[in-house]
């Protein structure tokens, strides 16, 4: 059985641009943290017998449409580890539609990948979600604190925290002028602590694997940084688990089509009270290092229920 891992960032890089990251580089830029999912995935599926595994290379200046159909048969499966910015992961679902996708349906992602209908879909369902301010509210809306994010947005590329009142009417400008409003969402802030869960959702129920605390810096010019994620360590570990259980339960029931592995992120409230932010509809920085945490082969796990389906 061969299966394509594709993560996009290190899939259209050069060699050496790739060594001289690393070796320079953050540890937290995006390109570390495609590496360190597509090396975790990787080195998992090298355990399971039967398997040959395909890395996505782009050759020089070949486009995403170009690679899948070069690789499309040789291919049985495709994992792929994608943004939703500007449809990619979309894009790559589409040139492989005739293979085993190891992961959401396409409507699954046509939901998530845009914030504004996956946020519309969950208020509807009475999950807590921030509320999207218009930019005829703006100046008069009750919040102190608003963030403006791309609705396609991966991680937290193009999100901005905007503090100040006065923010608020140059923003109004901005936004009128370069009729941006379409493509971007104007939120609430939400205060409370940022976490992320990581489930595996199969084709009959829904397993939570981890809860983990995301990394997230707000520079002094609203700029919001995005560093990975860490083990979340709280005595209300146990009592968010079983909340959490129940509300993704209802939340892959409402959103049909999300499967495999799937981040959330959200806010957990001082007051205990749990804010969907985005879904993820692919691995995230959490699968670095989940099956030496769990003591089990989550690729292998993860793909079974796939493989079912042949």
């Amino acid at each position: 059985m061969k299966i394509l891992v594709y993560e996009s960032i290190s899939a259209k890089s050069s060699t050496d641009y790739i060594e001289k990251n690393l070796k320079e580089g953050e540890p937290s830029s995006l390109l570390s943290q495609g590496l360190g999912m597509r090396n975790s995935l990787i080195s998992d599926l090298q355990e399971i017998p039967g398997i040959e595994i395909i890395i996505g290379k782009h050759k020089t200046k070949e486009t995403l449409r170009e690679f899948m159909q070069r690789v499309k048969p040789l291919i049985d499966f495709a994992w792929i580890i994608a943004p939703e910015t500007n449809g990619e992961i979309i894009d790559c679902f589409c040139n492989l539609a005739d293979k085993i996708w190891v992961g959401c349906s396409l409507e699954a992602l046509k939901i998530s990948s845009d914030k504004r209908k996956t946020n519309a879909i969950l208020r509807e369902a009475n999950i807590c979600v921030p509320n999207e301010v218009s930019l005829n509210e703006i100046n008069k809306c009750p919040y102190t604190n608003l963030v403006r994010k791309p609705i396609d947005g991966a991680g937290s590329l193009g999100a901005f925290k905007i503090e100040k009142k006065y923010e608020f009417f140059n923003i109004k400008r901005a936004y009128n002028y370069h009729n941006q409003y379409r493509s971007t969402l104007i939120e609430e802030w939400i205060e409370g602590n940022p976490l992320s869960v990581a489930l595996h959702v199969k084709k009959k129920g829904v397993v939570l694997l981890r809860i983990m605390k995301q990394n997230i810096v707000v520079e002094h010019s609203g700029l919001i940084n995005y560093y990975g994620v860490e083990d979340w360590i709280s005595d209300k570990y146990s009592a968010l688990y079983y909340e959490l259980s129940r509300l993704l339960d209802q939340l892959c029931e409402i959103i049909p089509g999300l499967r495999g592995y799937i981040g959330i992120d959200f806010i957990l409230k001082k007051n205990g009270s749990i804010v969907i932010i985005e879904i993820n509809p692919r691995l995230t920085c959490s699968y670095v290092g989940l099956s030496k945490k769990l003591g089990r082969n989550m690729a292998e796990e993860i793909l079974k229920d796939f493989k079912d389906d042949v």
